[in-house]
């Protein structure tokens, strides 16, 4: 009998749409209507940021304005992407200050005031058996010099990354730790 009330239960919760949405959902690809080419998926993609905690953490002691967050996965794109290798959402093994073993993580928020959301990279150490926020860069999805499509992170030594502003391009900055503080460095200062 209770195995029957379970699955009635499963079946009324999946029956009155409290499935979750993607974290990333794509809006149809409209190149046939309009006889353009083909649109990349990150001009289609809308984020549906859902979480309340990020590595244990809740979201209101990373930023007071967000009201969910979500890190990203490779396993959140969409079948289209083409996303190498090489690079990812995550990098670990960072040597941030006194923490040897911190984390880049890439991921998405939404803001409580506006709705608005945008991508950021958290920078994250266990300190005993707590996760420590260590350093969080923000992004509105409004790069300077064009919109911000997807992040995507490499590592470059323990102290640096590179952060790839799409996917498939070669559009990049380097992002790396020196004396105690993070520190961006432009095109000619990483060889380019």
């Amino acid at each position: 009998m209770f195995r029957v009330f379970i699955l009635f239960m499963l079946a009324g919760f999946s029956s009155t749409g409290l499935a979750r949405e993607p974290l990333i959902a794509l809006d149809p690809d409209n190149s046939a209507i309009y006889h353009d080419s083909q649109e990349h998926w990150t001009e289609r993609a809308h984020y549906h940021p859902h979480g309340k905690a990020i590595e244990g953490v809740p979201i209101s002691k990373i930023n007071k304005k967000w009201c969910a967050a979500n890190l990203l996965r490779k396993y959140d794109l969409p079948a289209e992407a083409g996303v190498a290798d090489s690079v990812g959402f995550q990098v670990e093994n960072l040597e941030i200050g006194n923490f040897r073993k911190a984390k880049a993580s890439v991921g998405i928020a939404r803001n409580c005031s506006d709705d608005d959301t945008h991508l950021f990279i958290l920078f994250t150490a266990k300190n005993r058996k707590m996760q420590r926020v260590l350093h969080l860069e923000e992004f509105q999805n409004h790069y300077p010099i064009d919109g911000i499509e997807i992040l995507f992170i490499s590592p470059v030594s323990t102290k640096e990354l590179i952060v790839w502003w799409c996917d498939g391009c070669d559009v990049s900055s380097q992002l790396d730790w020196s004396n105690d503080k993070f520190e961006w460095l432009a095109s000619e200062e990483m060889g380019e």
